[in-house]
């Protein structure tokens, strides 16, 4: 069954093509009457074909797009894109619960980070007002507007939770600096650290060495292991 706009569209259709043919034949019997040149009088012609030629262009879109539409199995509406049967309508109704569900457990897990860890927050707070009286990285290199991304961890906050709010496990950077000492760090490339960190290497080593003696470091992943092999006897 066609709907109203279908009927609408194919009556303002054919009241366009009538309408063109009915001012090419005016102009025709004007033009005549009137005996203009005979180049004057192929204009009506090529306005009644031209008017023709759109008018059936129209048509030919009007009936591809039909044979591709398709009915929605609720609400009997003709859609160019169905998602299992439905409608965009319809089929937003059947995914609106699970969507809220969606937001509902983004914001839990959101809630349950910030209870896990409540104080890291407020622990980047401390490190950035101690940063703001020094405002030089441990390289020496000089840091006008201290930022979180200039207080670097050594053993990652992600991994290491037992002391990502731990002060001896912090050195300042600079943000260049803090990029690619996090790149080596993750690879585990410890000759490129003490090459290109000297000093800041042998203090971080020294300062996780602490912990692990103080029993603050609660997890036991890669990292820590590889870098009391390697460094707990040369210290």
């Amino acid at each position: 069954m066609k709907s109203k706009a279908d009927v609408v569209s194919n009556i303002a259709l054919v009241v366009a093509i009538i309408s063109l043919l009915s001012a090419g034949a005016f102009l025709l019997i004007v033009i005549k009457t009137d005996e203009v040149s005979k180049l004057l009088m192929n204009v009506p012609y090529l306005l009644v074909s031209a008017g023709l030629f759109f008018s059936i262009i129209s048509l030919l879109f009007e009936w591809k797009a039909r044979k591709r539409s398709y009915v929605c199995e609720r609400c009997g509406r003709k859609v160019m894109i169905r998602s299992h049967g439905l409608c965009q309508a319809c089929r937003s109704k059947e995914l609106t619960p699970k969507k809220k569900n969606r937001i509902t457990s983004i914001k839990n897990s959101s809630k349950k980070k910030k209870l896990e860890n409540p104080d890291l927050s407020g622990f980047f707070r401390l490190m950035l007002e101690e940063l703001s009286t020094i405002r030089m990285s441990m390289t020496g290199k000089a840091i006008h507007f201290p930022t979180v991304c200039n207080v670097c961890h050594i053993l990652p906050k992600r991994l290491y939770k037992s002391v990502a709010t731990c002060r001896d496990n912090i050195v300042f950077l600079h943000e260049s600096e803090h990029t690619v000492f996090d790149m080596y760090l993750d690879r585990m490339e410890f000759d490129k650290l003490e090459t290109e960190f000297p000093f800041v290497w042998k203090y971080a080593v020294k300062k996780v060495l602490d912990m692990e003696s103080r029993g603050m470091i609660k997890e036991r992943g890669r990292l820590i292991i590889e870098i009391i092999d390697r460094y707990e006897k040369t210290l």
